[in-house]
Formats: structure tokens, sequence, C-alpha cells
């Protein structure tokens, strides 16, 4: 993907994790699975920019973007919770109009959620706007695509030892599992990483 004259306010740490998110799309890619794609990249991302800042970036940078990575973080766990919510809502069988009301007073427990969460970094309101307009199922599930199998993909980053040589064939021996293997090879990983 090109890098649009929109991004060259971005500080250097934002920026550099974006060309490594893109990048990772280059080492493996599966048809028709956005999540691994998009987590994969994400994962990517973190330890390119984590390296980077370690040969050559001062510690106000290192900083910064550890403080931004735990907001993603912080706001992709309160969107998967209010996801988990919704889904056993819509599993419930309750009549529409119930289903209607359960899903607004959700939602609105989400945006008071995010406004506490908010509260505690600081000032900053970087998802201001993806709260402004109303909430749908489709706009928490584009999160869910970014972050669903990170932490299995830092598992086994972790697992190959840190090397990213190793890391990315054993992504690109995952990739060409078929995917039901492969999903049940992610959650493995996710349920070592919290110890199930």
């Amino acid at each position: 993907d090109p890098v649009l004259n929109t991004f060259i306010h971005f500080p250097e740490a934002e920026i550099a994790r974006l060309i490594f998110h893109e990048l990772a799309h280059q080492v493996a890619y599966v048809r028709d699975d956005t999540a691994f794609n998009e987590s994969f990249a994400v994962a990517v991302e973190e330890a390119g920019v984590r390296r980077w800042l370690a040969r050559g970036g001062d510690p106000a940078r290192r900083d910064e973007f550890e403080r931004g990575r735990r907001m993603r973080a912080e706001f992709a766990g309160l969107i998967q919770r209010y996801r988990a919510r919704l889904d056993a809502l819509y599993r419930s069988r309750l009549e529409p109009d119930t289903m209607r009301d359960g899903k607004r007073g959700i939602l609105a427990e989400l945006g008071s959620e995010y406004r506490l969460l908010k509260a505690g970094w600081g000032g900053y309101d970087g998802y201001d706007r993806w709260f402004a307009g109303p909430l749908n199922n489709a706009q928490l599930a584009s999160v869910a695509v970014y972050s669903q199998w990170v932490a299995a993909f830092e598992a086994l980053l972790a697992r190959e030892n840190a090397s990213l040589p190793h890391f990315y064939e054993a992504v690109k021996a995952l990739a060409a599992l078929p995917r039901e293997e492969r999903d049940a090879t992610l959650r493995a990983l996710v349920a070592r990483v919290a110890g199930i």
C-alpha cells in the first residue's frame, strides 16, 4: 500500500508501525482470513517498532510508543468484552424488540465504559471519533479483525525465541493449514498465554 501524504504528520514510531504492518502482509497472507492477516500484521508491527526503538529511539519515544500500544490493547479489550456480551444477547432468542432494547443498553454501557477508560489516558481522545456516531456490529467487528489473534502471534514469536525469521516460517506453515486447523492452533496458542 502507498504511504499517503496524510500520514506525514504522524509521530515517527507511528509511521514505522504502519510500514512494518503493511510489510508483514508481504510475508504471509491468507485469502479470506482477515483476522489472521491483520492480527499477524499487528504482532509484527509491535515487535518491529519495539526493536527499531531499542536500536535508536530515545526513552521518551519508547515510552510514547508503549503508552499508545497499551491504549490500543485496552480499547481492543473493551470492544472484545462488549462483542461477547452482544453475542450472548443475540444467542438468547429473545423477542426482536427486547433484543434491540438490550443491544441499545449494551452499547450505551460501552460508551460509558469508554469514557471511564479514556479518563485514565490523560486526555488522549484518539477514539472519540469512533464513538461519535451510532455504534453498530460492523464497527465492533472491524476492531476484532485487527486484534483477535494478536496474543496467539505474540505467543508464537515467543515460542520461536523472538527470532523473526523462525517466526515467519512458523506463520507461513500455519497459513498453509486448512482454516479449521489454523484456527484451532491459534486458539491453543491463546489458551497457553491465558494459562487455560
